[in-house]
């Protein structure tokens, strides 16, 4: 998570003057979770192990039975019911940014400081 946080932090730096829309850093958050969720189903390498974490997440028993018997792939798994419970607050609390939330409050940042002057000004047409 740590070095996660440091390419987050350091892209969000790096393209803060780009003003990036707002969908494509949701999109590249979303993925990242997606990933991060994935691992962690991963990490639980056997199907108790798979059951007693979902069950401690929060989901009824004979679903997580049948969740962790599941023969879909990692991504899809995160995709379909990791969502509903490895939730967004689960990642914060064990130290994931958002990368949505950074990456808004460096731009703001940026546009206080940001002073236009005679050479960055927009481009016209010359007719």
């Amino acid at each position: 998570m740590e070095k996660i946080n440091q390419v987050i932090r350091g892209w969000s730096n790096y393209f803060r003057c780009a003003w990036l829309y707002k969908e494509t850093v949701r999109k590249l958050d979303s993925k990242l979770r997606r990933r991060i969720r994935a691992i962690i189903w991963k990490q639980w390498k056997s199907i108790r192990k798979k059951e007693e974490s979902l069950v401690r997440l929060g989901c009824p028993r004979d679903k997580a039975h049948s969740y962790a018997c599941a023969r879909q792939g990692y991504v899809r798994c995160a995709i379909t019911f990791l969502n509903k419970y490895i939730r967004n607050i689960h990642l914060k609390k064990k130290g994931l940014l958002s990368m949505e939330e950074y990456f808004d409050t460096v731009a703001v940042r940026f546009m206080k400081t940001f002073v236009r002057t005679a050479q960055c000004r927009t481009a016209r047409w010359v007719v």
